[in-house]
C-alpha cells in the first residue's frame, strides 16, 4: 500500500493558542508534526497543560490550527466544507458523557445522528443493532440513559459513534472517571474496536492503559518531546522521565526493582500476566542452577 493511502491523520507545523484577557497569545501547541496511520492505537501523554486536549480536539474539527494544517483522510480542516464528513468520520468521546447524550432513552441516541444525516429507517434500525451488540449493550436499548452507570454512558457514546459509520475513534480521558470494572469493560471494547480495523486515539494519565496502545507520543509545553512504542517510552531515561512529570506503569517499575537484584531481568515488561511469567521464569532458573 503506498504510504498516503495508510495515513489517516496527518498534521504539519500545527500551532494553536488561547488568548487570556487581552494579553500576548499563549500558544498550547507549537510545532505539532505528526502522521496516525489506518487501523493504528495510539496513545498521547503527558502533563496537565502539555496541550493534549487540544491536540486531540484538532481532529475532528472542534478546533482548527491557528498555524499550520491537519488532513482526516484528506480532507483539511481549515475548509468548513469538510466538516460534516470529518465529523462523521472521527468520533470524540470525552470525561464527561452527560453532555454528549443528546436523547433520553438509549436506542434513541445511538440513533439520533444516522437520522440527521437522513439515512433510511430499516438502514438505522440495523445500525442501532449493530452498534449496541458491538459495545454490549443490547438489552439495555430501551433503559433511559439517564439512568446508566457513567461506565455504561461511556459505552453509549461510543455506540453513537459507531452508528455513525466512525473510522476513528478519539478518546479524551474517557475512563479517568471510572470504577476498574468499568474502566476494564471500556478498554476492552475500545481493544476489541481496534481489533476489527478501528483507529484508536487516546489521551490519558494511566500509564498502564497508555501501555495498550500500539504508540505512545509524549507532549511537554506543546511539543512532541518521545515518540515510539510503549516498550521504548516506558523504559526511556528515568530522569528525562522525571522531568515530564511521567512514571512508568507498575509492572515496569517493579520490572527494574527486579533487575537492580537479577541483572538479565527484562525491565519493559508492561502487562500483570507477562511479568508473572517472567518472575516464574526466573524462579525455575534459580531452582536449576
Amino acid at each position: 500500500m503506498p504510504e498516503a493511502a495508510k495515513q489517516f491523520i496527518q498534521i504539519k507545523g500545527l500551532r494553536y493558542y488561547y488568548r487570556k484577557d487581552g494579553h500576548a497569545p499563549e500558544f498550547v501547541l507549537d510545532g505539532i508534526d505528526l502522521t496516525i496511520n489506518k487501523g493504528e492505537y495510539v496513545a498521547v501523554i503527558g502533563a496537565n497543560g502539555s496541550g493534549k486536549s487540544t491536540l486531540l480536539k484538532h481532529f475532528n474539527g472542534l478546533l482548527t490550527p491557528a498555524e499550520g494544517n491537519v488532513w482526516i483522510s484528506g480532507l483539511n480542516t481549515r475548509d468548513y466544507d469538510n466538516m460534516r464528513d470529518i465529523r462523521g468520520t472521527v468520533g470524540m468521546v470525552f470525561q464527561e458523557p452527560d453532555a454528549q447524550i443528546v436523547a433520553t432513552v438509549v436506542e434513541e441516541d445511538v440513533a439520533f445522528g444516522p437520522e440527521n444525516l437522513g439515512v433510511p429507517q430499516d438502514e438505522i434500525r440495523r445500525r442501532v443493532d449493530w452498534a449496541l451488540d458491538t459495545v454490549g449493550m443490547s438489552e439495555l436499548k430501551n433503559r433511559p440513559s439517564h439512568l446508566l452507570s457513567a461506565g455504561q454512558k461511556q459505552l453509549l457514546v461510543i455506540a453513537s459513534a459507531l452508528s455513525m459509520k466512525t473510522k476513528c475513534l478519539v478518546l479524551d480521558e474517557a475512563a479517568s472517571m471510572l470504577d476498574p470494572y468499568a474502566r476494564f469493560k471500556l478498554m476492552d471494547t475500545i481493544a476489541r474496536l481496534h481489533g476489527k480495523g478501528m483507529t484508536v486515539v487516546t489521551a490519558t494519565h494511566n500509564m498502564d492503559e497508555a501501555a495498550l496502545a500500539q504508540r505512545i507520543i509524549v507532549l511537554s509545553k506543546g511539543r512532541i518531546s518521545l515518540e515510539g512504542p510503549p516498550g521504548s517510552i516506558f523504559t526511556h531515561d528515568v530522569d528525562e522521565l522525571k522531568e515530564l512529570k511521567l512514571a512508568p506503569p507498575a509492572t515496569v517499575r517493579i520490572a527494574r526493582r527486579i533487575a537492580e537484584q537479577k541483572s538479565h531481568f527484562p525491565e519493559d515488561i508492561l502487562s500483570v500476566s507477562g511479568l508473572v511469567s517472567e518472575i516464574a521464569r526466573c524462579y525455575e532458573r534459580s531452582l536449576n542452577s
